[in-house]
């Protein structure tokens, strides 16, 4: 066997390198699987619903993680799901109050906004490993939710709201409006 000098061990660069060959052995060993993620209704409009549908996912899963990252902004937990008898839900930083999490991990968003507008993404792992193991499988996926506005304006809506109902115009009318008699 070949010693190396003491002094090699010593050094800044040679742990490092080890630290970088001891996670590239670690990495090694766990595997991600990519799930599709489907909205329904694939084009959810402000005030509807839309379910993020989870597509490919394993059958049992020790816990999932979904997040958001806004247009503009820092990606945000919204909740982190962990199945069983008794399940449980932590919420995240960019829960809303308006999200909930179906058994399969499918993501509920009621009432949208736009600012729900973003990248979501999930993470599952795996429910095989012995406690405090590793998981050897995480499973991941993103889809971007774009929540569009209805521009649609009713006229007579918006003119009673700001001016009232029209009024009717006549000759007689025509003087008041002009101050001056038109006959």
């Amino acid at each position: 066997m070949i010693e190396l000098p003491k002094a090699c061990w010593a050094s800044p660069k040679a742990f490092v390198l080890a630290g970088i060959l001891l996670s590239c052995a670690f990495s090694l060993g766990v595997a991600e699987r990519k799930v599709s993620l489907i909205l329904e209704p694939p084009r959810p409009q402000v005030g509807q619903n839309v379910t993020i549908a989870v597509r490919g996912g394993p059958q049992r899963f020790a816990l999932c993680e979904w997040s958001r990252e806004p247009r503009n902004g820092e990606p945000e937990a919204i909740l982190e799901y962990i199945p069983g008898s008794s399940p449980q839900e932590r919420k995240g930083s960019g829960h809303s109050g308006r999200e909930t999490v179906r058994a399969d991990c499918s993501l509920h968003i009621a009432n949208l906004r736009p600012s729900d507008t973003g990248n979501y993404s999930i993470i599952f792992e795996e429910s095989d490993q012995r406690p405090g193991q590793q998981p050897d499988e995480f499973y991941v996926g993103s889809v971007h939710l774009e929540v569009s506005v209805n521009f649609s304006v009713v006229r007579t809506g918006l003119w009673f709201a700001e001016f009232g109902p029209p009024k009717k115009v006549s000759p007689t009318n025509l003087t008041n409006l002009y101050g001056k008699d038109r006959a």
